[in-house]
C-alpha cells in the first residue's frame, strides 16, 4: 500500500519571457531542488500552473501562461524520468490573486487603501482593474507595483504528487496495541 504526498515548487519568468533563466529569482535552486527530487522520489504527476503578472495586453498574457506552463513541462521531461501523460498544464493568464497578496503583504505606500480597493472590490473586471491603477496618480503607482511587485507574478508553479509505501508496524509493536499475541494471528 502507498500514501500520496505533494510538494510545491515554483519557476520564475523575466518580463514578457518565455524562455528560463536560471540566473532570475531564485530559479537557480528551484531548478536544483526539482532535478534533486526527481532522482529521489517516485513522482506519479505533476501539476503545472503559469501565469503572466497583469501588466500588458489580456490576449498576451494568456499567451505568455501558456508558453510558460510549456517551458516549465520541457523542464521536467529534460530532467525527470515523467512521460507528458503525467504532466498537466494550466495557462492561467493573468496572476490577479499573486497582485492582491503581494499587495497585502507588500506596499506600504500613502494610497495603499486606494490600490487595495481597486484590487479587492468584487465586481470589477480585470482589464477594468487594470485601467483604475493605470489612471492613479498619473501611472506613477502601476510602475511601481511593475517595478516591485509583479516580478514574482510571472510564474510557472508545479505540484509534485509522489507515492511512498506506508511502513509496516513491526510485530512486536503490534503485542501492545492488540489483545492478542500476534503468533495467534497465523494461518
Amino acid at each position: 500500500m502507498e500514501k500520496a504526498f505533494t510538494a510545491d515548487f515554483s519557476l520564475y519568468f523575466r518580463l514578457d519571457k518565455i524562455v528560463l533563466d536560471s540566473t532570475y529569482l531564485d530559479n537557480l535552486a528551484q531548478m536544483a531542488a526539482l532535478r534533486a527530487f526527481f532522482s529521489q522520489k517516485q513522482v506519479q504527476r505533476v501539476d503545472i500552473s503559469a501565469w503572466a503578472s497583469p501588466e500588458g495586453p489580456y490576449k498576451h498574457n494568456v499567451w505568455l501562461s501558456d508558453r510558460r506552463s510549456r517551458a516549465a513541462a520541457t523542464y521536467v521531461l529534460q530532467h525527470s524520468l515523467l512521460s507528458e501523460s503525467q504532466l498537466h498544464l494550466h495557462a492561467l493568464a493573468e496572476n490577479w490573486d499573486g497582485l492582491r497578496a503581494a499587495t497585502r503583504l507588500r506596499y506600504s505606500q500613502a494610497n495603499r487603501a486606494d490600490v487595495l480597493r481597486i484590487l479587492e472590490t468584487p465586481g470589477i473586471p480585470d482589464q477594468e482593474r487594470k485601467r483604475m491603477l493605470m489612471a492613479l496618480d498619473g501611472g506613477k503607482t502601476y510602475s511601481f507595483l511593475i517595478d516591485t511587485l509583479m516580478g514574482p507574478l510571472r510564474l510557472a508553479r508545479m505540484e509534485v504528487t509522489w507515492t511512498e509505501p506506508l511502513a509496516w508496524i513491526p510485530s512486536r509493536t503490534v503485542t501492545t496495541v492488540l489483545p492478542v499475541a500476534p503468533q495467534l494471528l497465523l494461518p
